[in-house]
């Protein structure tokens, strides 16, 4: 399983829940990945279509979609956001290596990273999605 597929259809739900479903006028650029674009894409639209009748709700995301938001790929260079957004996974990524290795992180790693958590609110579709083993789950508090 592609570990940004389950990513982005989470991501895509919680998009869904802060708009309150009015998510038609939202935009997502995503990095352009060359194999995985199709796959991606195809995801979306299956996530759209998705019958919930008969599964569990998540207080974190609404996985039921009246609409539909735009989708398109380009190259991180072309798009600031996704160069921000490259860093901030960067600097989350090291700071959760750090933490596997029991290395102490540089204080300004471990403030921003803090301060990404502070601004999280994942009942509000809010925050950072990181995806880690249930061991670092649980050792980094979440």
């Amino acid at each position: 399983m592609l570990p940004n597929l389950s990513s982005f259809t989470n991501i895509y739900a919680r998009i869904n829940l802060y708009l309150n479903g009015d998510i038609s006028e939202a935009s997502i650029v995503h990095d352009e990945q060359a194999h995985f674009d199709e796959i991606i894409a195809i995801n979306k639209k299956l996530v759209e279509e998705l019958d919930t009748t008969n599964t569990i709700a998540v207080r974190t995301a609404k996985y039921t979609f009246s609409d539909s938001a735009s989708l398109e790929f380009s190259e991180s260079h072309k798009h600031s956001s996704i160069q921000v957004a490259d860093i901030l996974a960067g600097m989350a990524m090291r700071y959760v290596q750090e933490k596997i290795e029991g290395v102490r992180s540089k204080p300004e790693i471990a403030n921003a990273y803090d301060s990404i958590l502070r601004m999280s609110n994942p009942y509000r579709g809010v925050g950072v999605n990181l995806v880690t083993t249930a061991k670092v789950h649980y050792e980094l508090h979440f």
